[in-house]
């Protein structure tokens, strides 16, 4: 699994457990894949 940025909320343990097996099934079979996600964050400011 190839790491392309930092996160700034690492998953979950559990998360982590899931893709590191899909990764090493994907690799045993030769199966190319890609995992995006995003999460967006509105963040609020008091205007003077």
């Amino acid at each position: 699994m190839k790491n392309i940025s930092i996160l700034m909320n690492p998953l979950s343990s559990i998360i982590e457990t899931l893709l590191t097996d899909i990764n090493q099934i994907c690799d045993d079979e030769n199966i190319p894949y890609f995992v995006a996600g995003a999460t967006a964050v509105m963040a609020t400011r008091r205007m003077l």
